[in-house]
């Protein structure tokens, strides 16, 4: 069986991440899987598609067409970058790779990747096609998460991201064209999380096809625990301090709830005056953020991958409070680190962070419990790190969700004959 997986990135994000991960995960198992991206190395099993300065600018043209079509709609700055147009993107259904391939599994397919249009052709190719949800997108009118909206249960339209919404406003047509994709081809989609499986069999365009719930996989012997005490005599970190992490690409994305840890570290501070963790934080920022916080902070940065088992095994416990998310990768890389964590009861979350064992939750969006949550995690962070690491070891490990994926495959592949 002969796999091809397409992601828009080799490296930056979740989803690739998860996409390479997984591409790994099947030729360690003898799967004969292709990775096109792109950007990446030119390597065995790996197609970079930008491979020279003409290629990386007309891709960027595509990102920042797709962009500006929504900039001019959107009802506000904040919400620009989590709506996408699916107008411009390359027809892959030609690529050689694609032609040899038995089945195709898409993964982000968003920012000038791949179109509704160059969707359109792989079905027309009558090859079976997987599809992770890494987000909303794939079943929804545009956005990437739909917050409160539920109109992608029916019709999109009056979309309340948009400063002209109404019933025939780009949301709309964006849901009827992926309807008209849908109409054809063998399809099968693969949520990330249970969550996201369930919105997608809520939604008008997912609902009468074949979705089940399969993890990202992890490389559990990279993500493990280190010498705490080793590597914080490297970083320059005492021994007795409590370290609490928090990582994301962006900390300015208002998903990813920094506004909310700002509240909870206050009250934390408020509850528990004489607790003074450092915190450590890994991502896109400014010093002004941790400026603002009630506990010394260590911003350091966004981090190559190769960096982040270290930050994970020196750090107590991690907090993630997200507004949404799937199943995000940083939690699996923190518990695979033993790292317990402390986070809001939502999206897929709570089916990695199990109270009492790999972490503490929150409900959604109380800055005191989730003070609590934290306090918890630090305060008694060796009593959950055994149990946060055999977690994903069961549950998240390359042969595991390989092994899962291609049975998925198989059942497809049975249906096309």
């Amino acid at each position: 069986m002969k796999v091809v997986i397409l992601n828009a990135r080799f490296q930056g994000g979740g989803a690739a991440i998860a996409a390479r991960r997984l591409w790994e995960a099947h030729r360690q198992q003898g799967l004969e899987a292709e990775l096109i991206t792109l950007d990446g190395p030119l390597s065995e099993g790996s197609t970079p598609l930008e491979t020279n300065w003409v290629d990386r600018k007309k891709g960027f043209a595509r990102f920042a067409l797709d962009r500006i079509l929504f900039f001019t709609q959107a009802a506000s700055k904040e919400l620009r970058f989590a709506w996408s147009s699916g107008r411009w993107g390359l027809d892959l259904a030609s690529h050689p790779l694609v032609r040899k391939a038995d089945l195709i599994h898409l993964h982000w397919v968003n920012d000038g990747f791949l179109s509704i249009e160059g969707l359109q052709a792989l079905a027309r190719l009558n090859k079976p096609i997987v599809w992770t949800f890494h987000d909303m997108w794939p079943f929804t009118g545009g956005c990437h998460y739909s917050g409160d909206c539920e109109g992608f249960m029916k019709n999109c339209g009056h979309c309340p991201m948009l400063k002209s919404p109404s019933t025939t406003d780009v949301s709309a047509q964006q849901r009827k064209a992926k309807r008209m994709l849908f109409a054809t081809g063998n399809w099968a989609g693969v949520g990330c999380s249970e969550w996201i499986t369930r919105e997608a069999a809520k939604s008008s365009l997912w609902s009468h096809k074949p979705l089940q719930a399969i993890p990202n996989p992890i490389q559990t012997d990279f993500f493990k625990p280190g010498n705490k005490e080793l590597l914080r005599k490297k970083y320059g970190v005492p021994n007795g301090q409590k370290v609490l992490l928090f990582t994301a690409m962006s900390l300015h994305d208002q998903r990813k709830g920094f506004d909310l840890l700002e509240k909870a570290l206050h009250e934390l501070a408020r509850i528990k005056p004489e607790f003074q963790p450092l915190l450590l934080i890994a991502g896109k920022s400014s010093q002004e953020l941790g400026s603002r916080l009630p506990f010394k902070a260590h911003l350091v940065g966004p981090l190559p991958a190769d960096k982040m088992p270290e930050v994970y095994a020196l750090a107590d416990a991690m907090v993630l409070p997200s507004r949404q998310d799937n199943l995000p990768n940083t939690i699996m890389e923190a518990m695979s680190c033993g790292l317990p964590v402390a986070a809001f009861k939502i999206g897929g979350i709570p089916e990695m962070v199990i109270p009492g064992q790999t972490g503490e939750l929150a409900i959604p969006f109380d800055s005191l419990l989730l003070a609590h949550a934290i306090d918890q995690v630090l305060t008694h962070s060796r009593q959950y790190e055994s149990s946060a690491w055999q977690w994903v070891l069961d549950h998240y490990s390359y042969p595991r969700i390989s092994d899962r994926y291609k049975t998925v495959y198989h059942q497809l592949l049975a249906k096309t004959v």
